[in-house]
């Protein structure tokens, strides 16, 4: 009831967002749609409520630059906002979603264009918030931002390195990455629809994984992970 509430205010202009405000909804807003006593019970409503405030949230963000960004006053911002669209992107509000279509003109695809648009925003500013590389998975969303490197479009194969003292031997596995330079997509005439912020520098957008290895004895959470946005973004 107090996130409806807040997007009320929100509507009304008595609530304006702030950082403060923003890393506040998105924690209350995580901790409302993954409260296991919900689990599976989240009416049209709530499907509603967290798809807007999600939308003003992501607005916020496309206004603000570098260290203004709420996720870099707030470490768990963005995988707060990530929880928050996983749930309400199970297929078992598929129902919901008709309905707020209908009542809106948009359904989930504009909720994770939503979360692409932030995740420009993202790349856009990573030199200057210093936003180590990451990856967040969930249940049905899986959001990550990586450095482009030309050993990681164009593929490396590592064979030989040199020991770290006499007698030193490596027992970590040897990585290929793949030539994946065919993928490269030049984006630099992209809709303002789509993007809004001007670079200097062109953008490009290609596939980062395929799948994820099921190794539950490196990742106890490998089991479950499932990618839906497989691309990767950078400036």
């Amino acid at each position: 009831m107090e996130l409806r509430e807040q997007l009320g205010n929100i509507k009304r202009g008595q609530l304006q967002v702030t950082t403060f405000v923003a890393v506040k909804l998105a924690s209350d807003l995580k901790k409302a749609a993954t409260d296991p006593k919900l689990a599976g019970r989240l009416y049209g409503a709530d499907v509603l409520v967290t798809f807007e405030l999600l939308r003003n949230l992501v607005d916020y963000e496309r206004s603000r630059r570098g260290l203004d960004l709420s996720h870099s006053q707030d470490k768990d911002y963005v995988g707060d906002a990530v929880q928050s669209t996983s749930v309400v992107l199970h297929e078992m509000y598929a129902g919901h979603w008709i309905r707020v279509r209908e009542l809106t003109g948009e359904g989930p695809e504009d909720l994770v264009a939503d979360i692409y648009r932030y995740l420009q925003v993202l790349a856009e500013s990573q030199r200057d918030t210093y936003t180590t590389p990451f990856e967040i998975v969930a249940p049905d969303m899986v959001l990550g931002l990586d450095i482009v490197t030309p050993e990681s479009v164009y593929g490396w194969e590592p064979a030989h390195l040199p020991p770290l003292y006499p007698g030193h031997s490596y027992s970590t596995e040897s990585v290929i990455l793949p030539d994946t330079s065919l993928f490269l997509e030049h984006n630099s005439n992209e809709s303002p629809t789509i993007s809004q912020h001007s670079s200097e520098n062109p953008s490009i957008v290609f596939p980062k994984y395929n799948n994820y290895l099921l190794n539950a004895s490196k990742d106890k959470r490998a089991g479950y992970r499932r990618s839906v946005d497989n691309t990767e973004l950078v400036s």
